[in-house]
């Protein structure tokens, strides 16, 4: 069966997911317009996505995570598009950031509640499943 046509994407997401946790991965390129699936490749390796992009001109803007190869891939791919990080990596990078900063200092509050580390949610199969890209 012949893939489909891929058309005009201007606004590209870009992820990484696991065949199998821990040692096999890959990546899926989504049109962020009609949150279409485009292309699925072996690898979360910056040439592939240059590859990709090179074919395809028009993208403006290229949605990823904070990913050295993506991004590597994205700038020589696609120099004239912006470069955003999602929604979801946003949070989980301020939610990092806010721990990072306020667990040194912590311990010196009086009468601090017990909290969970907010690196359990994001491991807890309940994160899990309501992340959106």
């Amino acid at each position: 069966m012949p893939e489909p046509d891929v058309g005009e994407v201007e606004v590209l997401g870009v992820d990484d997911f696991a065949f199998h946790k821990g040692r096999h991965y890959g990546t899926l390129l989504i049109d962020m317009a009609t949150h279409r699936p485009l292309h699925l490749y072996d690898g979360r390796e910056g040439e592939d996505l240059a590859d990709w992009l090179r074919g395809h001109p028009e993208v403006k803007v290229i949605c990823r995570d904070r990913s050295s190869g993506y991004g590597e891939g994205a700038r020589a791919g696609a120099p004239q598009a912006r470069q955003v990080a999602d929604r979801y990596h946003l949070w989980a990078n301020l939610g990092q950031a806010v721990e990072k900063s306020v667990n040194p200092i912590a311990p010196a509050w009086p009468n601090r509640p017990r909290t969970t580390p907010v690196s359990h949610w994001r491991q807890s199969p309940r994160w899990s499943s309501r992340r959106k890209s």
